[in-house]
C-alpha cells in the first residue's frame, strides 16, 4: 500500500512539474501545411518542410509557407539552409510512368522563395527517399538516401564543394535509415535490419555498431 501511495505522489508531482515547465509555451504557428516533417534553425532563420511546402520564419512567430513544387505526390522529408540564400530540400515523388516513388532534391538560391530540381539523386535503380540533408561547413555536406525496401540498401552521399556535386561514400547496404545526424567530428546514421548505427568521424570511413556506441 505504501508503494502505491508513493507512486501516486510521484505521478502527481511530475504532473505539477510538467505544468510548471510547459506553462510558458504558447501557439506561435498554426498552418494548413500537412505532415510537417522537420523544424530546424540555421543561417539566421527557423524553417522546415511538409508535404510540398517549405516553411520559414526569421523570428519564430511569423511563418511563411512557400510551395516548392505544385505536385500532389511530392513528399518532402528534409531541408537544410547552409546560408541565408542557399539551401537544399528533398524527399520523394511519384513517377507516374513507373508507378513508383523516386528520390527528389531541390536547391534554392534566394532564401527559399523559389526552388529548382537538382537531378543527381533521381537516377536510382530502386525507390529511395532523400531522408536527410545536412551541412557541417559551407562546403561539406551529407545526404542520406533511405530505401523504400530494406533489401535495396541505404546510401550516404557527401559533397565538398557546397552541393555542386555529390559522391557516394557508403552503401548500398541492407537496411533502412530511420534517422541520422551529421555533426563535425561525429556522424551517426541509424539502421534497420540489423538494428544499430553507422558511425564516422570523418564522413568517409564508416563503422557499424550493432550493440550501441562505446
Amino acid at each position: 500500500m505504501k508503494k502505491i501511495l508513493l507512486l501516486v505522489a510521484l505521478l502527481a508531482s511530475l504532473q505539477l512539474l510538467a505544468g510548471e515547465v510547459t506553462r510558458d509555451w504558447e501557439d506561435c504557428y498554426v498552418s494548413s501545411v500537412e505532415q510537417l516533417q522537420i523544424l530546424r534553425q540555421s543561417a539566421g532563420m527557423i524553417y522546415g518542410v511538409g508535404y510540398k511546402y517549405f516553411v520559414k520564419s526569421s523570428n519564430g512567430l511569423d511563418f511563411q509557407n512557400i510551395m516548392v513544387e505544385d505536385c500532389d505526390s511530392l513528399r518532402l522529408a528534409t531541408v537544410w539552409m547552409k546560408s541565408s540564400s542557399v539551401g537544399y530540400c528533398g524527399g520523394d515523388i511519384l513517377i507516374q510512368s513507373e508507378n513508383t516513388f523516386r528520390p527528389v532534391f531541390y536547391r534554392t538560391t534566394d532564401g527559399g522563395q523559389s526552388w529548382a530540381r537538382f537531378g543527381q539523386f533521381v537516377q536510382q535503380s530502386a525507390p529511395y527517399c532523400v531522408n536527410n540533408v545536412q551541412f557541417i561547413t559551407e562546403q561539406e555536406g551529407y545526404v542520406a538516401l533511405n530505401p523504400l525496401f530494406n533489401f535495396d540498401g541505404l546510401k550516404i552521399y557527401r559533397t565538398t564543394n557546397g552541393g555542386q556535386s555529390w559522391s557516394l561514400v557508403y552503401g548500398p547496404s541492407e537496411g533502412g535509415c530511420p534517422a541520422s545526424d551529421f555533426s563535425p567530428g561525429l556522424m551517426i546514421v541509424g539502421r534497420y535490419y540489423p538494428h544499430g548505427a553507422l558511425v564516422s568521424t570523418n564522413g568517409v570511413d564508416w563503422q557499424f555498431h550493432q550493440d550501441g556506441l562505446s
